[in-house]
C-alpha cells in the first residue's frame, strides 16, 4: 500500500461475464468488478484518520434496499467515493470457489499458486466442493500444540480434475501444500481427485 490508502482488497471476480457487481448491483461499486471483503487488510490508523466509521452508518442508510452482501457492498461503496485509498492486490491472495466453479479465473494463482484460500458459501465444507474440503480437514488434523507447521505452506504440484468437466484444475496442481498432498483427498469415504468441483 502507499501512504495513502487505508485499505487492501481483491477484486470480485475477474471476468466480466461472470462479475456479479457489474450485471447485478444497483447501488456504486469499486472499479469495474467491484471488491471482495473477504480477506481485507487494513491500517487502522489511517482508517481512523479517514473517519472510517462515519461513512458506514449513512451508505447503509441511503442503499439498504439495494445491497446483497452487506459489509462488502458497503465497502464497495466507499471504496467507489474514495478509490484513492484502496490498494487492489491479486486474486492469489484471496482464492475462491468463484474463481475455479465453471473454469479458471485466476491467472495470478495457476502460474504462482494459490497464496490465501477463502473457503467462502461454506465451501471448506461442501460435498460439492471436495478440493476445498480436503485441504480444511488436512489443515485441521495437521495442527499441532505450538500452531501450524511451517510446511503446512509450502506449495507441492498435484495434479488433480475436475469431476464435473474432468479437465485438469491447474490452479489446483499448485494449490496443494506438503503436508496437505499426503491427506487422502476422500468424499464419503471414496478417495477423489478433486479440483474445485
Amino acid at each position: 500500500m502507499n501512504s495513502t490508502q487505508i485499505a487492501a482488497l481483491t477484486p470480485e471476480h475477474e471476468d466480466p461475464n461472470t462479475g456479479w457487481y457489474n450485471r447485478f448491483a444497483r447501488h456504486p461499486y469499486y472499479g469495474k468488478l467491484g471488491v471482495n471483503s473477504g480477506v481485507m487488510l487494513m491500517n487502522l490508523t489511517r482508517m481512523r484518520l479517514f473517519s472510517w466509521t462515519d461513512y458506514v452508518v449513512p451508505i447503509y442508510k441511503e442503499y439498504k434496499l439495494t445491497m446483497t452482501w452487506g459489509d462488502q457492498d458497503i465497502i464497495n461503496i466507499i471504496f467507489h467515493f474514495h478509490p484513492d485509498k484502496l490498494y487492489v492486490y491479486p486474486c492469489r491472495y484471496n482464492y475462491r470457489p468463484d474463481h475455479c466453479m465453471y473454469m479458471s479465473v485466476c491467472h495470478g494463482a495457476e502460474q504462482l499458486g494459490v497464496a490465501v484460500l477463502h473457503g467462502s458459501r461454506g465451501s471448506f465444507h461442501a460435498e460439492k466442493l471436495p478440493a476445498f474440503r480436503a485441504i480444511f480437514k488436512a489443515t485441521e488434523e495437521r495442527k499441532s500444540p505450538a500452531g501450524y507447521s511451517p510446511a503446512l505452506f509450502r506449495t507441492k504440484k498435484v495434479g488433480v480434475t475436475s469431476q464435473i468437466t474432468g479437465k485438469v484444475a491447474p490452479t489446483y496442481s499448485q494449490l496443494s501444500v506438503d503436508e496437505i498432498s499426503r491427506a487422502p483427498l476422500t468424499t464419503g469415504g471414496e478417495r477423489t481427485t478433486g479440483g474445485c468441483h
